[in-house]
């Protein structure tokens, strides 16, 4: 399952809201975010991914320490539809060989916002290059 905890939140930092409601824990740097995502672990989730945003994003697993992939440098035009661009290439990458760390996500949903409009903006597999 593909959960994501705070679609559409209006408060700053809204990429974290999601997590600290969970888990009712601090999440404002990377150490605490790492924290609250083993805690998700320890009741069952398999893997945790926490997006940052055009920072980065940050993958936790049960059996291996959290990475943090940075984003993509791009000149943003309309970042409208980028979470959605996340999630779509995340979970179809994650589906066809399970590596969260070889999902390439971050970089598709970079790749989206230099255009604009929503699903006009995601570029079809043929078209990316990740």
């Amino acid at each position: 399952m593909l959960l994501g905890a705070c679609p559409g939140c209006q408060t700053t930092p809204m990429w974290w809201t999601g997590l600290a409601l969970l888990t009712d824990m601090p999440v404002s740097s990377l150490t605490e975010i790492e924290a609250a995502a083993r805690k998700l672990l320890s009741r069952g989730v398999r893997e945790v991914l926490v997006t940052l945003g055009e920072r980065a994003e940050c993958c936790v697993a049960r059996t291996t320490a959290a990475t943090t992939c940075p984003g993509a440098p791009v000149v943003a035009v309309d970042s409208t539809g980028a979470g959605d661009a996340f999630s779509g290439a995340f979970a179809h990458r994650y589906a066809t060989d399970g590596d969260v760390a070889s999902a390439i996500a971050n970089r598709y949903a970079a790749d989206s916002v230099t255009r604009h409009g929503t699903q006009s903006s995601f570029a079809a597999a043929a078209e990316f290059v990740g």
